[in-house]
């Protein structure tokens, strides 16, 4: 989740006055039903309980990956929103990781959103990493491709979205395939 750590320092460097608080829970093996913490909405970002919208089951059929375990994250201040799942094989390794960002108007809204993309968008491409652009997603979108991993960025207005999903083999195709399904849920709503 690069970008969204980058945007959570870049955030909180502007927004330094801000109160902010921040959540993660997990459910045991086998568990696919679960409620991210409640987030309170902060202006015109509402919270999204990324998890229980992409259930575990629904996240293997797209994506594969022998899943076993969810892990929802949400941070909440009155600059910005971010709600998150990770999910999980038996080992703990995250294979799949759904990131949902909204800027709120004290945070700089669609402007910032817009500056801090773009600085993910410019930042160096780290070696075997490789970047596409994604077409008819959002406002901008791009992806981020290692030898075993595929990371989709989308920017739409306020809201940032990174869909991430990694494999123990070379599956690039139907890794973005799953990304893309994913993230025109997220942008449909």
């Amino acid at each position: 989740m690069y970008y969204v750590v980058g945007l959570c320092v870049l955030v909180c460097t502007i927004a330094c006055n801000s109160s902010s608080k921040g959540t993660a829970s997990g459910t045991g093996s086998g568990s696919s039903v679960v409620s991210a913490p409640t987030a309170t909405a902060t202006g015109e970002c509402k919270p999204l309980d990324v998890c229980a919208r992409f259930p575990l089951e629904k996240v293997e059929k797209l994506c594969g990956g022998g899943l076993a375990k969810v892990a929802p994250t949400n941070t909440v201040s009155d600059a910005y929103l971010i709600d998150a799942c990770e999910y999980q094989i038996a080992n703990r390794a995250t294979m799949v990781s759904i990131a949902r960002t909204c800027m709120t108007a004290k945070g700089g809204g669609a402007s910032m959103n817009g500056q801090a993309f773009q600085m993910g968008h410019d930042a160096k491409l780290r070696n075997n990493e490789v970047e596409d652009p994604a077409s008819g997603l959002g406002d901008k979108a791009y992806y981020r491709t290692m030898k075993k991993s595929v990371v989709l960025h989308i920017l739409k207005g306020n809201v940032t979205l990174e869909v991430r999903s990694d494999t123990e083999t070379e599956l690039a195709v139907k890794q973005q395939q799953c990304l893309v399904v994913i993230a025109n849920e997220l942008l449909a709503l």
